[in-house]
């Protein structure tokens, strides 16, 4: 299954800490054996990741790959996961991606705060359709030195979803390729 990290990503861009923290007093991001310093080959060689393609974050390119068992099985903090992807650039790892059900946003926002302190942001809002129904949409953010995680509940055609994403500082602060205007 192949999916546009672009639109599962980049929003968590936005939201993005300008300075409210200072950079020197966050710790490098970690999470299920995942760092921002973890090369692809490090990655395949150590059986994390598998099934990886060409794909691109922007017009920037980056490998996308599905973490293996060893990775997937261990869930979060109990929960099973769907569809764990990350990526990586020419450095390391850039992006982490995963969805669960709505109903283990509580306790893994719980693990979260145990294992990473309170979110440096949190935003929560409401949504309505032109039927009237509403939807609480939540995202709180862990900030990291080399890039930040996010824990977001929001809906997707009508249904309540629920993910977990981190991008690398790096990744969220290149700007994409300027396209040639050869005409």
């Amino acid at each position: 299954m192949r999916v546009s990290l672009a639109a599962a990503v980049a929003v968590a861009a936005l939201g993005w800490t300008s300075g409210a923290i200072a950079q020197e007093s966050l710790q490098p991001f970690e999470f299920k054996q995942l760092n921002t310093k973890l090369t692809l080959q490090e990655a395949l060689q150590a059986k994390l990741v598998e099934r990886c393609y060409p794909s691109n974050f922007n017009g920037i390119p980056i490998q996308t790959c599905s973490t293996t068992a060893k990775i997937a099985r261990s869930g979060i903090a109990g929960y099973e996961m769907y569809g764990e992807f990350v990526s990586f650039d020419d450095v390391g790892l850039v992006t982490y991606k995963t969805a669960f059900l709505p109903s283990g946003l509580a306790t893994i926002g719980a693990a979260f705060e145990a294992k990473y302190g309170a979110p440096c942001t949190a935003e929560n809002s409401t949504l309505q359709n032109k039927f009237g129904a509403t939807f609480d949409q939540t995202t709180r953010a862990w900030c990291f030195a080399d890039g930040q995680l996010q824990l977001k509940r929001y809906s997707e055609r009508n249904l309540q979803r629920s993910s977990v994403d981190f991008i690398a500082r790096r990744l969220a602060d290149r700007k994409p390729p300027t396209p040639p205007v050869n005409f």
